[in-house]
């Protein structure tokens, strides 16, 4: 039977570095040459996964769900669906989040990306952020609000992702807040432990599978699904094998059908191997 492996990015296929294990690569190949299908599933906007394929840090992708299954890409043929967008409304609410306890504000469109950072006296990034968290913040394209906002007033824009980089103690609450702000309007995750994900209501990365699914003619007996974080928890569990991170969050372990190594080791393209040798 043809496969379909999805993979969260962030925590689960990639490494801290932003790079993929050989072993795991291997097996993307192997994956691909038995008539397979790759497919990148991720909270990141189409602009942060490109670069990825393009510079072939990771090969042998067929599909890429970005911004938590709003956008889909269709590597072959270089086609982008828009499966939904966000209203300039919804925009607005979490600007205010943002300059209220200083959260790094990230937006995605399907040829735009832009961070904004509030910080308070001056300083260049808000006050609660470590060293560390700032290195970690090196993938992002600086705004100001006005150029931001210059996209989201533009009636030919299609709003696909609002995310938040919250300070960890308090994430989870300013998530169920804006959940409750935006009840009827969007959907809300939770990611990663910081951030808050907000895209067109009725989205998911699943969602964005189902339209890989469709458009190939399989189901979700095909379907075998990898990650690490409450945005991964329908897929892992829509999937006919769900498979959670050793570094996954408890909330994702407990939807999966089993659990592997950490991210930083060669775990999934082991698995994938026994996968793909089982099936022969």
């Amino acid at each position: 039977m043809r496969k379909v492996f999805a993979f969260d990015l962030d925590g689960t296929l990639l490494k801290k570095n932003n790079t993929i294990d050989p072993l795991t690569q291997q097996a993307l190949t192997l994956s691909a040459q038995n008539n397979n299908l790759n497919v990148i599933a991720t909270g990141r906007g189409i602009l942060k996964v490109k670069p990825l394929i393009e510079k072939q840090i990771i090969k042998d992708i067929h599909y890429c769900v970005c911004s938590n299954g709003a956008l889909l890409w269709d590597v072959k043929t270089n086609k982008i669906h828009v499966l939904g967008k966000l209203s300039k409304e919804a925009y607005y609410i979490l600007k205010e989040y943002a300059l209220k306890y200083e959260l790094v504000l990230n937006l995605d469109t399907e040829d735009f990306n832009g961070t904004f950072m509030p910080t308070k006296n001056g300083l260049q990034f808000p006050s609660w952020m470590s060293q560390k968290q700032i290195m970690d913040l090196a993938i992002v394209n600086p705004r100001t609000l006005e150029q931001i906002e210059e996209v989201v007033e533009n009636p030919n824009s299609n709003i696909v992702q609002v995310a938040l980089r919250n300070p960890l103690e308090i994430a989870q609450e300013v998530t169920n807040n804006i959940r409750k702000d935006l009840q009827g309007q969007a959907s809300v995750f939770l990611t990663n432990s910081v951030y808050t994900d907000v895209n067109p209501l009725g989205i998911s990365k699943y969602i964005g599978i189902e339209k890989v699914l469709e458009k190939e003619n399989l189901t979700d007996r095909n379907l075998i699904a990898f990650g690490d974080s409450g945005n991964d928890c329908e897929m892992l569990s829509q999937a006919s094998i769900g498979i959670a991170m050793g570094n996954a969050t408890d909330e994702a372990k407990n939807v999966a059908d089993m659990v592997i190594g950490d991210h930083q080791s060669d775990t999934i393209g082991k698995t994938l191997f026994d996968i793909l040798k089982s099936s022969n």
